[in-house]
């Protein structure tokens, strides 16, 4: 079994890419070839940040940002619904051809067999801090026994928040993973916020992220292409602060908001008031982001600076930074 431990993700990010470059099995699928390992361990010990630099440099942000809002929100009846809205954020990535990614959704987590895993998880550390059993099941068999059905089981199988050495770690287990299109798209930037949410609730520090992979694999377009694409540099870091008194109402609040953006609403007023009513900073930030991308998508650039430029400087919105000043330069 191979191991790596790793610092923070651009670490993990580095350790993983020389990785796959001196042991990963080479193999070709559909005309292109792929590099895996089986059977690895990724563990990050410092997980303040939730995006890595090389991240800044080549995905979109802000569809970033929109595949995390429909999990916490639990967006969409079905995957047409949360496709459709994905597409207003194409393209996912400004180098590489990710758009073909189906969205996972959030009901595993929101609503397995009639209970929302999360509170579950929090009453079980909350009754016994020690507990060995805040596990978050992902792979419900009832739903996913058809296994030769393509797309018929989930990648992530469970969650598992464990106390250790006086912080809150969260082991995550799947079946498969991809370098470039899970773990630095959305997969790293999702764990490390529930990570974080949990860890506030139950007024502990966030540890590490333990990460089990049956089969790692990677691109080797992307590993030959993205150490050429250069990094960005992170700014002040920003917290994950959905309290539990206030999930359900935000919760409602950024599902209301991705039903109106999905339906293209352009009542940009009607935007706002919902991002001023969420509670969460963080979630508010995320919406206002979504706010600049759509006005800046339309050329109202001046419109999209005010509301950018109201926001604090933290990891989100200098994340997306580059991309904003680029657009509205060319538009000039």
């Amino acid at each position: 079994m191979k191991s790596i431990e790793a610092f923070n993700i651009n670490d993990a990010y580095e350790k993983i890419k020389e990785l796959f470059s001196n042991e990963g099995n080479k193999f070709t699928y559909e005309n292109a070839e792929f590099y895996t390992i089986d059977s690895i361990l990724v563990n990050i010990k410092n997980n303040n940040n939730k995006i890595a630099n090389i991240c800044i440099a080549q995905n979109n942000i802000v569809s970033t940002l929109v595949e995390f809002l429909v999990v916490f929100s639990n967006f969409g009846i079905n995957d047409k619904e949360r496709e459709e809205l994905l597409e207003i954020f194409q393209p996912r990535n400004y180098y590489f051809d990710f758009n073909y990614l189906s969205v996972r959704d959030g009901n595993s987590i929101h609503d397995f067999l009639g209970e929302n895993q999360l509170f579950t998880a929090y009453s079980i550390l909350k009754s016994n801090i020690n507990t060995t059993r805040a596990v978050i099941g992902l792979y419900n068999p009832d739903s996913y026994i058809n296994t030769k059905q393509p797309y018929a089981q989930p990648c992530q199988h469970y969650w598992y928040y464990l106390f250790k050495e006086d912080k809150l770690c969260l082991n995550v287990v799947l079946r498969s993973l991809s370098f470039e299109k899970g773990l630095l798209l959305i997969n790293y930037f999702e764990w490390n916020c529930f990570l974080q949410m949990m860890a506030n609730w139950i007024d502990v520090p966030m540890g590490e992220i333990n990460i089990f992979i049956g089969r790692f694999s990677v691109d080797n377009n992307y590993l030959k292409k993205s150490s050429l694409l250069g990094t960005e540099p992170i700014s002040k870091t920003i917290n994950f602060d959905v309290k539990i008194k206030d999930f359900n109402n935000d919760k409602y609040l950024v599902d209301r908001f991705l039903v109106l953006i999905k339906n293209k609403c352009n009542n940009v007023c009607l935007l706002k008031k919902i991002s001023n009513q969420v509670k969460s900073e963080f979630l508010s930030t995320c919406l206002n982001l979504v706010i600049v991308y759509l006005l800046t998508s339309e050329g109202k650039n001046n419109d999209a600076k005010q509301i950018y430029d109201e926001l604090s400087v933290n990891e989100l919105t200098s994340a997306c930074n580059d991309f904003f000043r680029r657009k509205w330069k060319e538009d000039k």
